[in-house]
């Protein structure tokens, strides 16, 4: 199914009114209301209310609790498909043209035996262990669109010994565990102000100092999905690189297929391929514990042949290609592994995912079996964040090679590492980051 991309009147309302304060180009989608849809009517019909955006299999009851609403800006002005941007809305139409779910460019890692460290995000009703960043911003009532990061590191998902694991169908335990540090493990790293989103009040949000509004239905945007490249780099409205994403329950499920497929989007692809997933959920080991899976975050590295069968592409290559994600509370597998929503997977492909990194190496507060009953911590977009990542060369020092990587790399440099505040350039401001982080770099 393929429809045009266009940049509405609607479209430039919203870009106008996002990004009034960002510094930084990256992509990221808003939540909606999964269970029970706000339909999109021509105009004058608009959007039409409904309940609860973090709700994916439709377990609860409407009024449960508050926190559980639409984000103000999908239901004044876009909808969830919309992927949003310093000056335009790339629309991710997803086969319905309502929900997607995650979102990931291809991401391409320079050095395979590189720690990382993750960006996350978390939901409405996530806590937060005490004396996290996410805990502060839960009590300034902010958590919902900020992007957090881990304090632990994690081994590259690109590790040989992990592409080339294989075992039994379905969850194969957990990976060996990350180089950890005492603490609270997370940190803010985007501030909501950074996407000029609604918090309750007037655009911007409040610093990351200063209390916002209660949360409340409909009053606070949340960010699902995120990437730190920017999708749109030369404003056409359209993908310049590769793009992966997976679908609500709601809209999965009525066309016959699973919330934990993985579809694929060609640079430059105006509509997305019924039926010919990138990555079918069985390829990840989910969907084989007797019921529903929903993948509610993303990190594709596709790193072989691009593309699925929809595009002639071999689709995810097993020991080759890898992933990282999560599930929304309620995925079965969850409830049959004992796992949580806020727990962090990885695959490559085999019919296997792995316990990649435990809630508790994110800061967040686990719920074995991640059902929305008890209101579980969620990670809700995911995206890695190299460790020490101003060590452009992997000499395990900060240094003058580094200053030369840059400037060997000047300008527009989409989704580059040499662009550490992530503003779409490699410029000045990335050496003065390579300057302030002089020095050595362990492991």
């Amino acid at each position: 199914m393929m429809r045009p991309t266009t940049m509405t009147a609607l479209a430039a309302v919203t870009a106008s009114l996002l990004w009034t304060s960002t510094t930084v180009a990256q992509t990221f989608g808003l939540d909606d209301n999964p269970s029970a849809p706000i339909g999109w009517g021509p105009p004058p019909v608009g959007p039409i209310p409904g309940f609860g955006a973090e709700n994916p299999f439709g377990i609860l009851t409407a009024g449960y609790p508050p926190g559980w609403a639409p984000s103000p800006v999908i239901v004044n002005f876009c909808r969830d498909s919309d992927l949003l941007g310093p000056s335009v809305i790339v629309q991710l139409f997803t086969p319905l043209g309502n929900y997607d779910d995650s979102l990931s460019s291809n991401t391409v890692m320079a050095a395979t035996t590189r720690p990382i460290k993750l960006r996350f995000s978390v939901d409405r009703v996530t806590s937060g262990v005490p004396g996290s960043a996410v805990a502060s911003q839960v009590a300034l009532n902010q958590q919902p669109s900020d992007i957090f990061s881990t304090t632990d590191r994690f081994v590259s998902p690109l590790n040989p010994a992990y592409l080339a694991m294989t075992t039994a169908p379905g969850y194969g335990g957990p990976l060996p565990a990350p180089i950890a540090y005492a603490g609270p493990r997370n940190n803010l790293l985007r501030d909501d102000q950074t996407f000029g989103v609604w918090c309750g009040v007037p655009l911007p949000c409040p610093p990351p100092n200063v209390t916002a509004p209660v949360i409340g239905p409909g009053t606070h945007d949340n960010i699902d999905q995120y990437d730190a490249q920017l999708m749109d780099p030369t404003g056409a409205g359209t993908n310049a690189g590769w793009m992966y994403f997976t679908m609500y329950p709601d809209e999965a499920v009525s066309l016959g297929i699973s919330a934990a497929d993985v579809y694929d989007v060609a640079p430059g692809w105006l509509g997305t391929m019924v039926g010919f997933p990138f990555a079918p959920a069985a390829i990840l080991g989910l969907g084989l514990a007797g019921g529903p899976d929903s993948i509610d975050a993303l990190i594709m590295f596709d790193n072989n042949v691009r593309g699925g069968p929809g595009f002639g592409g071999p689709g995810a290559e097993p020991n080759v290609d890898c992933a990282l994600f999560s599930l929304a509370p309620g995925s079965t597998s969850l409830a049959q592994y004992g796992l949580d929503a806020s727990d962090v997977f990885y695959t490559n492909f085999t019919t296997t995912f792995w316990l990649y990194a435990p809630s508790a190496n994110l800061g967040l507060v686990p719920s074995p079996g991640g059902q929305p009953a008890f209101q579980p911590d969620n990670v809700d977009a995911l995206e890695i964040l190299y460790h020490c990542r101003e060590d452009l060369n992997g000499n395990l020092s900060v240094d003058f090679a580094d200053i030369l990587a840059v400037i060997g790399v000047w300008g527009p440099c989409h989704g580059c590492q040499h662009d550490l505040n992530d503003n779409g350039s490699a410029d000045f401001a990335d050496i003065l980051a390579i300057i302030g982080a002089w020095g050595a770099c362990p492991p």
